[in-house]
């Protein structure tokens, strides 16, 4: 697939979005492309204490201290067999950034918004999906995923108290 196929015929009146679709665990998740500050292939994660269990620690880039997250810990995904090197995209929500370490960056989708299907439960960290064809890519919601990292933050305070 292209950087230039989407998921559905453009309407004149839908709103396209692009999303960076990833592979985590054997799925393929997505993030709206307007979030990622960029990709990077390798990066030097220094451990840091009282994070959260599916943090792995730190990293500078060029100055800026982000976290890192491993959601495929979080969602309890498999890591590839193989031993591939991961992916790290920063992510830029809310004023504040972050790393998700993905297995591949497989490749961008133009997408209307109402080809984004919700789902009707609720399902941690997951916006909806979107189906390409044979493809269903899952959509990661950036409200959900700062919620699980604050949750966890909190319970490792309320324990250092």
């Amino acid at each position: 697939m292209n950087a230039d196929e989407t998921a559905a015929p453009a309407q004149h009146n839908s709103v396209n979005f692009q999303l960076v679709v990833f592979a985590m665990g054997g799925q393929q998740y997505a993030v709206k492309i307007t979030l990622v500050r960029e990709i990077l292939n390798t990066v030097h994660i220094t451990p840091a204490p009282r994070m959260p269990w599916f943090c792995p620690g730190i990293i500078n880039l060029r100055g800026d201290i982000i976290p890192v997250f491993d959601f495929r810990r979080y969602l309890r995904l498999e890591r590839p067999a193989g031993g591939t090197d991961d992916v790290y995209i920063i992510l830029s929500y809310g004023g504040l950034s972050f790393c998700v370490i993905a297995d591949s960056v497989i490749d961008t989708v133009k997408t209307p918004e109402k080809g984004l299907v919700r789902l009707e439960v609720r399902k941690e960290c997951i916006q909806g999906f979107v189906q390409l064809g044979s493809r269903m890519i899952l959509v990661l919601n950036p409200d959900d995923m700062m919620a699980a990292v604050e949750a966890e933050i909190a319970v490792i305070a309320e324990a250092g108290r």
